[in-house]
C-alpha cells in the first residue's frame, strides 16, 4: 500500500472514529438520559438503539466517505487506486451508487453487529445497564463500527475497479 493511501486511510478513518464517538455519545444523552437504567429489551432500549446504531453508523460513514473520496479523486486531491484489498469479490457485490452501496452496507452492519452485541448480554446474563454503562457502550459500540467501516469504505471508492 502506497504512503498517501495509508496516510488518508488512517487521517480519515481516525476522524471517522472520533466523530462517531461523540455523536454515540449525544444520542446516548438526548435518548436515554432520562432513565436511570436502560432495559435491553423494549420500548427505549439496548436492542432497538443498537439496530438502529448497526444500520445508521455504517449506512452514513460509507455514504460519506465514499462521497468525499470519490469527490477528492474527481478533483485531482488523491488518485485511483489499484489495491488488491479487500479483494475482487467484495468489489463485485458492492454497487457502484453510493445510496445502493451505503445501504447494503448499513443492511451487513445489522446482521453482523447486532448478533454480536445480543451474544455478549446473553453470555454476560445482562437484562439492563446503568445509564452511565450504557453511554459508555453506545460511545464505544459507534466507533467501534467506524473503525471497521471508515478504511472498507475508503479502500473500494479509491479503488479503480469499484465504480
Amino acid at each position: 500500500m502506497e504512503l498517501w493511501l495509508r496516510k488518508y486511510l488512517i487521517k480519515e478513518s481516525i476522524i471517522s472514529v472520533v466523530f462517531n464517538f461523540i455523536v454515540g455519545a449525544f444520542f446516548a444523552l438526548l435518548f436515554f438520559y432520562s432513565l436511570e437504567t436502560v432495559p435491553l429489551r423494549g420500548e427505549q432500549s439496548i436492542a432497538g438503539d443498537s439496530i438502529i446504531a448497526a444500520f445508521m453508523i455504517p449506512f452514513f460513514t460509507c455514504f460519506i466517505l465514499t462521497a468525499l473520496t470519490r469527490h477528492r479523486i474527481r478533483m485531482g486531491s488523491i488518485p485511483e487506486y489499484e489495491c488488491e484489498f479487500p479483494g475482487p469479490l467484495a468489489l463485485r457485490i458492492l454497487p457502484a451508487s453510493i445510496m445502493l452501496r451505503s445501504i447494503l452496507v448499513g443492511c451487513i452492519g445489522v446482521m453482523v453487529v447486532i448478533p454480536l452485541v445480543m451474544g455478549v448480554f446473553a453470555t454476560l446474563d445482562l437484562s439492563e445497564l446503568s445509564f452511565k454503562a450504557f453511554f459508555f457502550f453506545k460511545s464505544v459500540l459507534a466507533a467501534a463500527i467506524a473503525a471497521i467501516i471508515a478504511p472498507l469504505a475508503i479502500l473500494t471508492a479509491v479503488n479503480k475497479f469499484s465504480g
